[in-house]
């Protein structure tokens, strides 16, 4: 009895395992964006802090672009649809079945593509903010977007302005962060409740099979959660391939801008 009672727990083990909690990092090494422009915003600029503070130039809006969510085709949002996804699956010879094999793990997958929709859209924009504050700071150069919310005024009050962004950015990341590590583990509590240890009893028998000659795969859970993790993240980062393309354009556009502001400004002071 006591051996049975062994096997038994060895059973609910194999699938009492820890989903790794996701990080910032994590999500960015999956979809291979890289942060470059974070710490270097103004490189391929010539600039110094004399150039900054070299004979003024006014500038006004006369650039005007969307901001970074006024993408039309990522503001259809039709491709998190449930079905949509097992499509994508089926196209990409991923057995949709096997993988969603009932109703929970679906809503797993359609909120696991949300949240990371979300996710994708807000590291973006953070991004790009991120540049328009070192553009701001290093080469005087204020993107179209501030002269939406905040036209003639100092620059404190655009660093304050893109500063406040950057932290609401921030603060949505972090959420976001925190409800898919928690969707993740209330997806493991469902798989591991639904362990059933009498069934797995009785389709051993019906094999005439015993159940302490058998040995479960411990990894198996972890495995199959991962896999069909990267699936979802590998379909969302393709959903916003444009919306990336375009916040890196916006970002050289910045950088091309800047650069010329700045030449402007070294022109107009060399012919005084």
């Amino acid at each position: 009895m006591s051996y049975l009672l062994c096997r038994t727990c060895y059973v609910v083990a194999a699938f009492n395992t820890t989903v790794p909690n996701l990080t910032n990092d994590d999500i960015l090494d999956i979809s291979g964006n890289s942060n470059d422009d974070d710490h270097n915003p103004s490189n391929n600029l010539q600039t110094n802090s004399s150039s900054s503070s070299s004979s003024h130039i006014e500038q006004g809006p006369l650039q005007q672009s969307a901001d970074y969510n006024g993408c039309n085709e990522c503001d259809n949002r039709s491709y998190l649809d449930g079905i949509r996804i097992l499509n994508w699956f089926a196209n990409k010879s991923i057995d949709g079945n096997l993988m969603i094999p009932d109703h929970v793990t679906y809503v797993y997958v359609i909120t696991l593509a949300s949240i990371l929709d979300k996710w994708v859209k807000d590291d973006n924009g953070r991004k790009l903010w991120k540049v328009y504050l070192k553009l701001g700071q290093n080469c005087d150069y204020w993107a179209p977007e501030m002269f939406r919310s905040i036209q003639k005024s100092d620059n404190s009050t655009k660093i304050k302005f893109i500063e406040e962004k950057i932290n609401v950015l921030n603060n949505n990341i972090h959420s976001l962060i925190d409800d898919y590590n928690k969707c993740s583990v209330v997806y493991k509590t469902h798989r591991k409740r639904n362990c059933d240890v009498q069934i797995i009893k009785n389709l051993l028998e019906l094999s005439g099979l015993s159940i302490r000659n058998m040995v479960f795969p411990k990894d198996n859970f972890d495995n199959s959660a991962l896999k069909l993790q990267q699936y979802v993240r590998d379909y969302i980062m393709q959903r916003n391939e444009h919306f990336r393309k375009s916040i890196d354009i916006k970002i050289q556009t910045a950088k091309a801008h800047a650069g010329h502001f700045l030449l402007l400004k070294d022109f107009m002071k060399a012919i005084k």
